[in-house]
């Protein structure tokens, strides 16, 4: 357990206070409250978040919620060090001169089995003859015509085949399906229709309307209607929600510059500063 979330744990224990109790009390979830205590901050939903709680929860104890702020950071520093001192690259391994000698012996071998297999090959081409003319000269006089007293017939015309022309069909047989147009129209592709627009629903008479919609970066949020959690988790840029209570809607949340809120059609605007934890509820007028 670190120093930071000892003192922590002495001041809640100092007021006879479980984690549970602090929890409803904050509304800080208590798996986080415990990871503050016991310095798991990597299952802390960010940096941003882990000092919000820790800020929120060093107050709601009433101890030096700076100094504790301070601290966890010098924690995430020193712990960056060390991690960029690990990653830090391995210097090359030095090949000695014997792995050198070896490598090199390795390349004159494998040169000389090259070398060696080029002249078996040139000894195994058989060689040119004299051959070849006499073979020309044998096939030449085999060609030779031999004379014969027999009497030549007479030669008789050969039949020459004509090839047949393929009868082409007239225009009177032709079906429609086999006509095949030049000139035909593709029509244009239908033009889809815009989006239809998105409007906040109006409120509710006797009821509590609220819309949170992130406008830059995220942050984390929980909301409650009529003191029933409906929702707690993180927003992203751009992503807006709508609660409706019929008495109130409790808001609680870990960067509240972010967090543009609409109470019963109107706009509020931002809930705070960039990375300040707020909560606000919010009543039916």
């Amino acid at each position: 357990m670190s120093h930071l979330g000892a003192e922590l744990k002495a001041a809640r224990e100092n007021r006879n206070m479980t984690l549970r109790q602090v929890e409803n009390e904050t509304n800080i979830r208590m798996q986080y409250l415990s990871a503050l205590e016991e310095g798991r901050y990597d299952q802390l939903p960010g940096k941003v978040y882990a000092l919000g709680f820790l800020r929120s929860y060093a107050k709601f104890l009433e101890v030096d919620d700076q100094a504790l702020v301070d601290e966890l950071k010098q924690f995430w520093h020193e712990e960056d060090e060390e991690i960029q001192t690990i990653t830090q690259p391995v210097a090359p391994e030095v090949v000695s001169p014997i792995s050198k000698g070896i490598l090199r012996f390795a390349g004159y071998a494998l040169v000389a089995v090259v070398c060696a297999g080029i002249v078996f090959f040139a000894a195994g081409r058989p060689k040119d003859t004299g051959a070849q003319p006499e073979v020309a000269k044998k096939i030449t006089e085999e060609q030779k015509p031999k004379t014969n007293n027999s009497p030549i017939p007479a030669p008789t015309s050969p039949l020459i085949e004509q090839p047949s022309t393929p009868a082409v069909p007239s225009g009177e047989n032709l079906s429609p399906a086999s006509i095949i147009p030049t000139d035909q129209t593709v029509p244009p592709a239908p033009v889809g229709q815009p989006p239809a627009s998105t409007t906040e629903p109006a409120p509710i008479a006797n009821t509590v309307a609220v819309t949170l919609s992130i406008i830059q970066d995220r942050s984390w949020v929980a909301i409650s209607e009529d003191g029933v959690l409906r929702f707690e988790g993180i927003l992203n840029a751009g992503q807006q929600m709508s609660f409706l209570g019929k008495e109130t809607v409790f808001v609680h949340v870990g960067n509240a510059g972010v967090v543009d809120v609409t109470y019963n059609g109107q706009n509020m605007g931002p809930l705070g500063r960039l990375n300040e934890v707020i909560r606000k509820e919010f009543v039916r007028s």
